[in-house]
């Protein structure tokens, strides 16, 4: 296990970030609370498993929480276009069906992922390297 300044930020902000989910779920719903309360969970998935995967040592490890991190990845933008939109109040749009298609992408790209070791579209070459700050990468 080898913690350093970045993985220390990173769990600073999903520690930040997921306090914030939890605030904005409880005390402010309705509006825009559930679009953004999921974005700043899905940022806390992110940062967290971007965490864990620069503290972990070993390769396989590293795979796996890079494979979760894309849950975060992936629904960051669709949950940040939802959100803007309620918050701008342009959000006709918005129905089960548009939630739907905007989701297809995310979904295949997390599939994508958690399936590289078949097809090796994401990640064609995956080994450690020693980094600048000492760290693997």
């Amino acid at each position: 296990m080898q913690i350093t300044a970045y993985s220390i930020i990173l769990l600073t902000s999903s520690v930040v970030s997921g306090i914030l989910a939890l605030y904005i779920w409880y005390r402010k719903p309705g509006y825009i609370g559930v679009e953004f309360s999921l974005l700043m969970l899905a940022l806390t998935l992110w940062a967290l498993s971007s965490a864990m995967e620069s503290i972990v040592p070993d390769l396989s490890s590293k795979k796996i929480f890079a494979i979760i991190s894309y849950i975060g990845v992936a629904s960051v933008p669709v949950l940040f276009l939802m959100t803007a939109s309620r918050y701008t109040q342009n959000d006709s749009w918005i129905s089960k069906r548009a939630i739907f298609l905007l989701s297809i992408m995310p979904a295949t790209t997390f599939i994508l992922a958690t399936t590289n070791d078949f097809h090796h579209l994401l990640w064609s070459n995956i080994f450690m390297k020693q980094g600048n700050l000492g760290g693997y990468a």
